[in-house]
């Protein structure tokens, strides 16, 4: 099956950017995610009822500028080698299955009785 997510006889991730270097476009692709994670701790999405259209939300502005699919749900599996895990391929979640986990998930977060949460910094 074609791989609708590289290009053609690559692993490299199709991108709005035209990068076609892996090491480059992992560089860019922290660059840009980090920014956009920033905002998100900053408060910007946090609003709201978590649930699948809220995280397709999150995902497509983490992404938006890298990936053309930012927002959209895998057609087909995925592997991507990790530059967090020193270049280990890492499995995704079967594409099929991805919307009842995330249905799973946020009924658990939305029962959490989130007022009552609280972290405590310890020193040692």
């Amino acid at each position: 099956m074609k791989d609708p997510y590289v290009y053609k006889g690559t692993n490299i991730l199709v991108n709005t950017l035209n990068i076609k270097e892996y090491n480059h476009l992992e560089f860019v692709e922290k660059e840009i995610t980090t920014v956009r994670l920033k905002d998100i701790a900053s408060g910007l999405l946090t609003e709201g009822f978590y649930d699948v259209d809220h995280y397709k939300q999150f995902h497509h502005y983490i992404f938006r500028d890298i990936y053309p699919w930012a927002g959209k749900f895998r057609t087909i599996n995925i592997v991507k080698n990790e530059a967090a895990l020193n270049g280990y391929p890492l499995e995704f979640m079967d594409y099929e299955s991805v919307r009842a986990h995330l249905i799973w998930i946020f009924s658990l977060m939305n029962e959490y009785q989130w007022e009552s949460f609280n972290v405590v910094e310890q020193t040692h």
